[in-house]
């Protein structure tokens, strides 16, 4: 720094400047999505890494589990076609006194997967969808029930915009009702819409 310039100011002018309110944080707005027919899944080959433990299978659609990734790929080598899309679900919840560790853990898991995924040709022309559980606040006042889960998708985003329309990501709340309109839209209308909250059987996006 070369210069410093100093001005006399009133105490009336530093009380006018911070009179107003300033909007001076980026912060994600939900909107509401207007309610359509949900999307057609039958026909539609869903892979689910761990266990379906949401019912996607209730969708409609062709679901088939995998213990991980790598399961995934054994099985597009011996010859089966590719998934339209592949879910990770959700793990079951995790005490308060484990939050720290939890938090930690996801987000590693998370970032290695993702990777993983990002460096396999075999996966270039599926989508993958994330899928967390109270992990978002989508309205004023709201709480945010998974800690790890918001902190995962906080990674997500990231690797979203450097990755376009690769990778979706659905929260839902604890009415697994809210998985059979959220799981088709995310996946049909994911060009649109890349995240997406179901909150009670209303459909948000941000």
């Amino acid at each position: 720094m070369e210069s410093l310039t100093l001005r006399p100011a009133s105490a009336d002018q530093v009380h006018a400047a911070g009179a107003g309110h300033l909007e001076s944080l980026f912060r994600v707005e939900w909107t509401d999505v207007p309610a359509t027919a949900a999307p057609a899944t039958a026909g539609l080959r869903w892979a689910v890494l761990g266990h379906d433990a949401v019912d996607l299978a209730g969708t409609g659609a062709q679901v088939r589990e995998y213990t991980d990734l790598a399961g995934l790929g054994a099985a597009l080598d011996a010859g089966e076609p590719a998934p339209d899309a592949v879910f990770v679900l959700p793990p079951a919840g995790t005490r308060a006194d484990d939050a720290v560790d939890a938090v930690h853990g996801a987000v590693n898991a998370a970032l290695a997967a993702v990777q993983e995924w990002l460096a396999d040709e075999r996966f270039a022309g599926t989508r993958l969808v994330w899928v967390t559980s109270g992990a978002v606040a989508v309205g004023r006042g709201a709480g945010v029930a998974d800690l790890a889960g918001s902190a995962v998708r906080g990674l997500l985003r990231s690797a979203q915009s450097e990755n376009p329309g690769q990778l979706v990501m659905i929260d839902l709340d604890r009415d697994r009702a809210s998985v059979r309109p959220a799981s088709g839209v995310g996946v049909r209308g994911a060009a649109s819409a890349a995240d997406e909250s179901a909150r009670s059987g209303r459909r948000r996006c941000c």
